[in-house]
Parts: C-alpha cells; sequence; structure tokens
C-alpha cells in the first residue's frame, strides 16, 4: 500500500529529525530534541552544570546560549559558581528537564528572597506601628489585623507584610484600615 509506505518514510524523518546527536569534548554522546540549545545540554550533562552555565563553545567556537545544535556538533559549556539561571532561558530551551530545573531554581529563589521580604515588611511595620503609638505585640495578637486582610486582599501576615516590603501596600493604608490607636488618650487625638 503506497500510502502506508508514504506514512512510515514521513514517521521515520519525524523520528529521526525530532533529535539531534551532539557530543562532549571527551566523546560522550547526547542526545536533545531537535532545536535544542546549549542550556539543554547543560542541563542534560547536570543540573548544576546548568545552573551555572555562562557560555558555550560549539565546535571550537563560542557562540549564543541560545544557538540551536545540531548532529555532530562537539559541544562544551562555560561555567561560573557566580552563575545562576534567567527566567529568559524558559523561552530558549527545549527540553522540560532544562525547563523544570530552571523553574524550580526560580521559584525557590523567590521562596527565599519571600522570606527576607517578609522580615523587611516587619521591621517597617514595627516602627510605623510605634510611631503612631501602637503597641506592636497587641496589634500582632489582636483579631484587628486579621479582619482587614480582605479589605487589603491578603490572606495572612506574612503576605501582609511582603506586601508592605515590596511596596505593593502602604503603612499608610494598613493603619488607615487599622483605624486610631485606643491606647492613645482622647486629648491626643484632637
Amino acid at each position: 500500500d503506497q500510502n502506508a509506505q508514504e506514512y512510515m518514510n514521513v514517521l521515520q524523518k519525524d523520528i529521526f529529525e525530532a533529535n539531534v546527536y551532539v557530543m562532549t569534548p571527551k566523546g560522550r554522546v547526547i542526545d536533545l530534541p531537535n532545536g535544542a540549545t546549549p542550556i539543554d545540554f547543560a542541563y542534560r550533562i547536570h543540573t548544576e552544570v546548568g545552573h551555572q552555565t555562562v557560555g558555550a563553545i560549539v565546535n571550537g567556537t563560542l557562540v549564543p546560549l541560545n544557538t540551536p545544535l545540531k548532529t555532530g556538533d562537539v559541544v562544551s559549556v562555560k561555567t561560573s559558581n557566580q552563575s545562576s539561571p534567567s527566567e529568559d532561558w524558559l523561552n530558549v530551551v527545549k527540553t522540560n528537564h532544562a525547563r523544570n530545573k530552571i523553574r524550580s531554581y526560580i521559584a525557590k529563589k523567590q521562596k527565599e528572597n519571600r522570606a527576607e521580604y517578609i522580615h523587611k515588611g516587619e521591621a517597617m511595620f514595627k516602627e510605623e506601628a510605634k510611631r503612631r503609638g501602637f503597641e506592636e505585640k497587641d496589634l500582632r495578637h489582636s483579631k484587628k489585623l486579621e479582619t482587614i486582610f480582605h479589605q487589603l486582599s491578603v490572606t495572612s501576615y506574612d503576605d501582609l507584610m511582603f506586601a508592605i516590603a515590596n511596596k505593593s501596600l502602604s503603612l499608610q493604608s494598613v493603619f488607615e484600615k487599622l483605624g486610631p490607636n485606643p491606647n492613645l488618650a482622647s486629648t491626643e487625638q484632637e
């Protein structure tokens, strides 16, 4: 059957063209999907190699990291432990393996930075509470703070402190929602 034969030819061509076979300088063959880049290659070697990639040499020539690799290329990557994955890499890589490693690295970094932001937000909040004569400990443990979460579009104390630190919420708006300080005598309010 002519159609079946044509279909098989197309399928074999697709399968063959779906992969490129590149080599490390030591001759190890690495198979990658067509369109794969030196970043994909680096992550295939090792996650840390991928994370620390700063440059690529293909067939003895320094090339941009978004260069598509071809079958027969000899690829080596330059690394630096001062380097880390860029979010732009997500638009360049072709393998899910590399994409997942980059995403998890970025998510981990954001989580680490989130803790720093929460800490910074708490310091800003405490300072403002003190300036306004609030007892910060009382505020922190009162239900008053929780009652304003939905008004400020946050779901938790940490979210609130994160929002204060990254300036998506102003201290002014937080304290406006909290209302006047009940500890201050009425004469001080006037």
